[in-house]
């Protein structure tokens, strides 16, 4: 058999403790993790704690309490209802954005939010109805709206 380096018989050694360290823990807790690991509770059993008043700091609870069912979630408290209002616009503003105008005589043409339209053309529903020099005014449903060039 071939001889162990000293790095690996240290290895070996801390791997005993902790094996070691293992063993014995559960040994002493074994009705602690046969108890977590069986389904067979339904109920939250509670263990109370024998441990002197006089011991405890003063951060711990003087009648620690020790759940051995985890079916639960300890983060969820059913006493707390929140609830949450969800306000939806139902009329949506068509915003328009005259960017440029093209203007001749015979056939101009404006620039609305990146669309280059002529006198006629449609653009989310309304219609273009006159191209001016600073402004365009387009139709719908016999409502006008003036788009001015900035």
């Amino acid at each position: 058999m071939a001889k162990l380096e000293k790095r690996e018989r240290n290895l070996l050694i801390i791997l005993g403790i902790v094996v070691l360290i293992g063993a014995v823990d559960f040994a002493i807790n074994t009705e602690d993790y046969l108890g977590y690991y069986s389904s067979d509770q339904k109920n939250v059993e509670k263990k109370e704690s024998n441990i002197p008043v006089q011991n405890l700091k003063s951060s711990q609870m003087k009648n620690q309490i020790t759940y051995t069912n985890w079916d639960r979630d300890p983060f969820y408290n059913s006493s707390i209802r929140v609830s949450k209002t969800v306000y939806r616009n139902t009329v949506k503003e068509t915003t328009f954005q005259l960017k440029a105008i093209s203007f001749s005589e015979g056939m101009s043409v404006a620039m609305i939010n990146s669309q280059v339209l002529k006198v006629g053309d449609t653009i989310e529903g309304y219609k273009v109805s006159k191209i001016e020099p600073k402004q365009v005014i387009l139709e719908k449903d016999g409502q006008s709206k003036i788009l001015k060039l900035q």
